[in-house]
């Protein structure tokens, strides 16, 4: 790393600054639970953001950032999209010639199709 100090790396959620141990919150509710692991080799480092549990409330854009200093490296974002049925049909009992309705409720983001 030539002849700086050893270098900070750290990962971003939305442009805010996640913990060390991976954990991201919002107010006093975490939002992510995650576990970061770096290594330092030569003149290679290696970071690695690691996300339990995701839900909606986690998609999002993330980014690592190197400090050297006062010289920061960031990485381009890598978006987290999260896709889920969040309400099930329900059975429902109707007459016979009866109409039955069944509502399916997902999240996602603007470019997936889901198809029920």
């Amino acid at each position: 790393f030539g002849n700086s100090k050893t270098p900070a790396v750290y990962w971003t959620f939305n442009d805010q600054q996640i913990l060390s141990n991976g954990d991201f919150y919002s107010g006093n509710r975490r939002i992510i639970d995650g576990r970061i692991s770096n290594s330092f080799h030569t003149s290679n480092i290696t970071t690695k953001l690691v996300i339990s549990k995701v839900d909606e409330h986690t998609a999002g854009n993330y980014m690592c950032v190197v400090k050297w200093g006062r010289i920061y490296i960031k990485s381009e974002p890598a978006t987290l999209c999260v896709r889920a049925i969040t309400r099930s049909p329900a059975t429902t009992n109707v007459a016979s010639g009866s109409d039955a309705t069944f509502t399916c409720k997902t999240v996602g983001d603007r470019n997936a199709t889901i198809t029920l």
